[in-house]
């Protein structure tokens, strides 16, 4: 509603604000002054309102312009919203345009205006008082809001009661992947109404985290209790093959113990009894141990030197976070509530060991267990986890930057020579591992680094330029299982031990990771150069949102851009033969990768509800206008390889970042084809396309792959998926709806082997998708 109102009257009028909303009303209404009298008799203003009614008169329409979206409501200072309504009703100083939301609405295509979320506040909907404090922080992955109750139950503990007696998972599958002694229902399904379905689909995500008070690192202490009375005849350990360990020997009581006294010296006094009596059993303990270790989708061999790996020495702060690792990876909830438990307690726990002994922050086997203690936070499909991972990443990349170990000085370790033998050598073999295991931990923290950047759009810790130290050695070296084999393989390369090349050497020269395949590990290498790439895409995306309103740097910008293009197609041609020699993640994140340079994802979260309608309508013009470019289409060929890399992935290993990976590649094609279709509408394109006119996206590049990318020519489509859930058989991007479809298949039939529930992260990226499916749906109805 939009109006003049004469200055003299306004500060009266707003005495009532009953009369000052009729007041509006009747400005544009006055055939309905016969209800509005009626209505504003009993004050002032409604005397007033009889007696100014041929002083008012409408205001100008405001510009409807596309490209002031952002700015077509200048709220006048004095602005009050009736409470009856509810409703964005003001009221303004003369000469002010006021515009509301629904005005806005007029800009987008009719049939997208349903499907537009609206966010209530947070800290007021619904009369929630209780949590009217704190801060909400709705960015990207950290917003989903399904429900993550962590606390055990009767129905879990007894559960976990007959776990301690029949493991609840078959340890000796391929993939380490659990079966269940009995089917559950989903105790955590989620409630299908409330908001508009794209705001609702955000809400049950778990990107967004809103704390309370009862929110405390104490909250999941009562999880860590489990029965454990059993028949030790029916012991879990004695179904697991010796073969099927990665260590020769297993953890003993004291081991136990001592896992158990780290985890009560975190505990509330009055939580130690019940913990006491019912911590885990030793065998339970020892399963879940292996279950981490064994699992292919972990790679736990990558860093961990299993050849010396000793139980009995290792620390009780990496026995406890491997332990988790194991329990968290587990299809059953209720093992899952016990590892987060103990991720948990280890969270408050390493920093307060590192504040006794400040010695403990240059620990190797301290570093690694708060490494991985923060890679199951931020997987973990729990947004205070998430929030928490995020956080708690800078204190390890300042121990390990400020020990030395981005620095190549700090690996000095000399080979072994032809006349070592016995302890030298052993001595020689041992402070090689350590060197090596903290090579392997800073490149996986820089990986961890890269991967939370790209997962919540946020900046790396980690520059790429400062990482001076050696890559990974070769992994024939690593896996050596003695010091004899490990000496005969370093005398084999000829006094080349010392000559690693670097991150920087590599990701100048990309050739080098295959001419220097004797020397390093080319996957862990690639895997890094890639990496670093991420962090110059990141730094051209930030660079070109900030000079976005500067035209004379353009010709910078798009320079840029054009060299970034041309490494990583480089890096494709010359590491062809590793893409699929590591199950396909190598491609998978390399097209993830070249899909960010050539898009804004950010922008496409924001039309797609994350952060509510005045968001959405804001970067609406932007994308229209992105999605007429070939940097669009290339962006959605790219994500197309992203989802074909998926599907060649085993079972079982769409999880933690190649997931979120996958959810973003359906996010880039979800935007493009809704936003296509809003400015074709309607036309022929609409209907049933022929084959010849089909370009599939998810296959190789062709000719008419080409035409579609650089002349906007033929129907995107995507294959199907060898899918026993999806009923779609091909996918045109045209149809959103049918492309969501499909990749909700690729991620349910990957885990389709899991008679528990999935990872909960898979969980929310599955619930997310299917809102935006069922949005997409009724939007082109």
């Amino acid at each position: 509603i939009t109006c003049r109102l004469p200055t003299e009257h306004l500060t009266e009028a707003a005495r009532d604000l009953s009369a000052a909303e009729e007041l509006l009303r009747f400005a544009h209404h006055p055939s309905s002054s016969a209800s509005a009298q009626q209505t504003a008799v009993a004050s002032p203003a409604a005397d007033l309102l009889c007696e100014e009614r041929g002083n008012m008169e409408p205001a100008p329409e405001p510009d409807r312009s596309p490209g002031l979206l952002a700015d077509t409501s200048v709220v006048a200072e004095n602005t009050m919203a009736s409470p009856a309504s509810g409703s964005a009703a003001l009221l303004a100083q003369p000469g002010d345009v006021v515009g509301s939301i629904d005005d806005m609405l007029l800009d987008l295509p009719e049939f997208l205006r349903n499907g537009v979320p609206n966010i209530p506040d947070p800290f007021t909907a619904a009369g929630n008082t209780s949590q009217q404090y704190g801060m909400w922080a709705p960015r990207g992955l950290i917003g989903f809001g399904l429900d993550s109750n962590l606390e055990l139950d009767d129905v879990d503990l007894g559960f976990l009661d007959a776990y301690s007696i029949n493991v609840p998972f078959d340890f000796e599958s391929t993939e380490g992947s659990a079966t269940l002694p009995m089917e559950r229902a989903d105790e955590e399904s989620m409630p299908q109404s409330g908001v508009s379905i794209r705001t609702e689909a955000y809400r049950k995500s778990i990107w967004r985290f809103i704390p309370v008070s009862q929110d405390c690192g104490g909250a999941e202490q009562q999880n860590l209790s489990l029965p454990t009375e059993m028949d030790a005849s029916e012991s879990p350990e004695l179904r697991i093959k010796v073969g099927r360990r990665s260590t020769g020997g297993r953890m003993a009581q004291t081991s136990r113990d001592k896992i158990l006294a780290l985890v009560l010296s975190t505990c509330k006094p009055a939580n130690v009894t019940r913990i006491v009596a019912a911590f885990p059993s030793l065998e339970l303990l020892n399963i879940l141990l292996q279950y981490y270790l064994t699992s292919t989708s972990c790679n736990a061999q990558s860093w961990l030197h299993m050849s010396t790996l000793s139980l009995d020495s290792m620390r009780p702060e990496l026995l406890t976070v491997l332990i988790a690792a194991g329990a968290v990876m587990t299809p059953d909830t209720s093992i899952r509530k016990l590892g987060y438990a103990l991720q948990e307690a280890l969270r408050t726990y390493i920093p307060s060991r590192w504040e006794e002994d400040n010695s403990g922050t240059r620990d190797l086997q301290m570093l690694q267990a708060y490494g991985l203690n923060l890679e199951i936070g931020l997987w973990s499909g729990n947004s205070r986890k998430i929030e928490l991972a995020e956080s708690f990443l800078q204190p390890l990349v300042t121990m390990l930057r400020r020990g030395g170990k981005f620095r190549h000085s700090a690996y000095t370790v000399s080979g072994p020579h032809a006349q070592d033998h016995g302890p030298v050598l052993e001595e020689k073999w041992k402070l090689w591992i350590e060197q090596e295991q903290y090579v392997r931990l800073v490149f996986r923290t820089f990986q961890h680094d890269a991967q939370m950047s790209m997962a919540l759009l946020t900046s790396p810790l980690i520059s790429y330029a400062e990482l001076l130290l050696p890559l990974p050695d070769v992994q024939d070296l690593w896996f050596a299982t003695s010091a004899d084999s490990w000496k005969a393989m370093c005398l084999s390369r000829s006094g080349a031990f010392n000559k690693r090349p670097t991150l920087v050497d590599c990701a100048n020269d990309v050739d080098q990771l295959c001419s220097s395949g004797h020397l390093i590990d080319t996957e862990a290498a690639s895997l890094a150069v890639l990496y670093a790439e991420w962090g110059l895409v990141w730094e051209y995306r930030q660079l070109s949102h900030f000079t976005e309103a500067q035209p004379q740097q353009a010709l910078v910008i798009t320079s840029r851009h054009q060299e970034l293009v041309q490494a990583l197609k480089h890096f494709r041609i010359s590491c062809d033969g590793l893409a699929y020699g590591i199950d396909g993640t190598l491609s998978l994140i390399l097209e993830t990768v070249l899909m960010h340079l050539h898009m804004s994802l950010e922008d496409v979260q924001l039309f797609a509800g994350l952060e509510g309608q005045g968001e959405a309508y804001r970067v609406y013009p932007s994308l229209r206008d992105w999605v007429k470019t070939s940097a669009a289409r290339q962006a959605v060929w790219h994500a197309s390889q992203v989802i074909r890399a998926a599907k060649s992935l085993p079972p079982c290993s769409i999880r933690d970042f190649r997931a979120v990976a996958l959810y973003h590649a359906s996010l880039a094609c979800w935007a493009y084809g809704l936003i296509r279709v809003a400015e074709q509408r309607p036309r022929s394109s609409m209907q049933a396309p022929q084959q010849d006119q089909t370009v599939w996206l998810d296959d190789t590049e062709t000719t008419a792959v080409q035409r579609f990318i650089g002349l906007d020519r033929g129907l995107p489509c995507l294959h199907d998926s060898p899918s026993e859930t999806s009923r779609v058989s091909s996918a045109f991007l045209s149809d959103p709806s049918a492309v969501m479809e499909l990749i909700i298949g690729i991620l349910q039939d990957n885990h389709k082997t899991d008679s528990g529930s999935k990872p909960p992260l898979v969980e929310n990226l599955i619930q997310l998708m299917g809102g935006l499916q069922t949005a997409a749906k009724g939007s082109i109805s």
